[in-house]
């Protein structure tokens, strides 16, 4: 990595520690299923700003706010597999954000585990009730962070730790880099 890539890197992951949004969004869906979607995001009213940034590290770029003009503004969100690569990339100069990007890379790996068991799921088909348990474990562990001090939206508490989601699942911890076997410095530098 050169000195302008890494400059980049630490003040990204600056910016990102103040600005940035992790999280792994579960929606119920009318068919009985529920969809999970792990997403790294980041918001701003500068639209040359976000485009900038989206350039530099890819995402999809989309319109946010809705029609009140003071919370109008431009969102750059990462899901799946990109928001792994940029957890990977953010994930040694984080500060703030670190714990909850190194729960949020945890539960990524653990989804992978069980990702042949989710393949249907697309299909509108319905996940074992044990893996959606564990799943929305991860994602509660992961969204906690997201909580605000001192108001009235705590966000939700996470019944178990992710190694009883381990258990729940009868899974070994082992390591796995990222989801889809890339590494995230090569990806996202092939990315410019």
């Amino acid at each position: 990595m050169n000195r302008a890539e890494k400059t980049f890197r630490i003040w990204f992951a600056g910016f990102f520690d103040g600005e940035g949004s992790i999280g792994i969004y579960m929606t119920n869906r009318r068919n009985g299923t529920v969809q999970f979607e792990p997403k790294f995001s980041v918001y701003q009213k500068d639209e040359a700003f976000i485009r900038d940034l989206q350039t530099h590290l890819g995402g999809v770029l989309h319109r946010s706010g809705g029609n009140n003009p003071q919370h109008r503004g431009w969102g750059l969100v990462w899901s799946w597999r990109r928001a792994v690569k940029i957890a990977h990339y953010l994930q040694p100069y984080l500060r703030r954000k670190r714990e909850q990007c190194d729960v949020f890379l945890h539960a990524m790996r653990e989804f992978a585990k069980y990702r042949h068991t989710a393949k249907g799921f697309s299909r509108g088909r319905r996940l074992p009730d044990d893996v959606v348990a564990a799943r929305k474990t991860l994602a509660n562990s992961v969204n906690i962070f997201n909580a605000v001090p001192g108001s009235k939206k705590k966000g939700p508490k996470p019944k178990t730790t992710p190694s009883e989601a381990d258990r729940a699942l009868n899974v070994a911890g082992d390591e796995v880099g990222t989801c889809d076997g890339h590494t995230p410095d090569a990806d996202l530098s092939a990315k410019r």
